[in-house]
């Protein structure tokens, strides 16, 4: 694997956890945050099983029109057809910096 876990999560509690504190402790400034995802690339992998590269970009704006980037990397990703449906069967996220400008508990 490449680079190291941004959030690891072992359970639904974890997620839990990170989700109460986004929605009652944590306080922030008003913003908006806006993802932007180019450049994908689509491989097969095997028997209805795609390999998928993308490049992301996420920047938080304030209601000032102040931005900043949060964060930028790439997704890879292996996607199956499961019942003629598009799932993921993995989703890794690499981010370029471990640096960000403040603190993320929203998912890339």
């Amino acid at each position: 694997m490449d680079g190291g876990y941004w959030m690891y999560y072992t359970s639904q509690g974890m997620m839990r956890d990170r989700v109460t504190s986004l929605r009652h402790i944590n306080t922030f400034n008003k913003h908006y945050y806006r993802h932007l995802i180019s450049n994908i690339k689509i491989s097969e992998h095997g028997d209805d099983s795609f390999c998928v590269r993308s490049n992301f970009l996420v920047v938080q704006t304030n209601f000032e029109g102040k931005f900043e980037c949060t964060n930028a990397g790439e997704y890879r990703d292996v996607i199956t057809i499961a019942d003629g449906e598009p799932k993921f069967k993995e989703k890794l996220v690499i981010a370029d910096t471990f640096h960000t400008v403040s603190a993320i508990v929203y998912p890339l």
